[in-house]
């Protein structure tokens, strides 16, 4: 009898273990916060825009589109003569500058209140250099612990 309880038992714990398996880490946690000053606050980044059309907006364009939406932004000198044909449904404002960013071969970093928006890391000021490169480095090092907890939850997953 006990052996069939055992058994029982052990069948379900391979069912709920990848419920409860590792999604986070104290190292993971740690990255995250230090890359916090860099990327938009949670309460902003998260925030869902019902509609934006830039239909062929300048960067001006851009910038008062943004502002209305609670985000200051900034464009470098290489980007005053782009402009922007998009529109973007019930999207966070993070994906709406990823998608922004990327019609235009563009990146942005989040500092001191703004977003900069800039094609070449060049295009930046010493201060916004820095924190840049330490943001890329932030992200490449939380891709690659996520990368290891996904390793770590796999055999759990996949377990009869």
């Amino acid at each position: 009898m006990l052996s069939i309880f055992y058994r029982t038992f052990l069948s379900c714990l391979a069912l709920v273990a990848p419920l409860y398996a590792q999604t986070t880490s104290p190292e993971l946690e740690r990255l995250q916060a230090e890359i916090a000053p860099y990327v938009l606050p949670a309460e902003l980044g998260s925030k869902v825009i019902p509609r934006i059309l830039l239909d062929k907006s300048s960067a001006q364009g851009l910038i008062e589109t943004m502002r209305s939406h609670g985000v200051e932004v900034v464009t470098s000198q290489s980007l005053s003569d782009t402009s922007w044909n998009i529109q973007l449904r019930d999207l966070n404002l993070n994906l709406i500058l990823k998608f922004v960013t990327q019609q235009v071969s563009a990146h942005w970093l989040y500092q001191d209140g703004r977003v900069v928006i800039f094609r070449a890391s060049t295009e930046l000021n010493a201060s916004d250099l820095k924190a840049y490169e330490k943001r890329i480095q932030l992200e490449q090092q939380i891709r690659t612990e996520k990368r290891r907890l996904s390793r770590l939850r796999a055999p759990l997953e996949t377990s009869p």
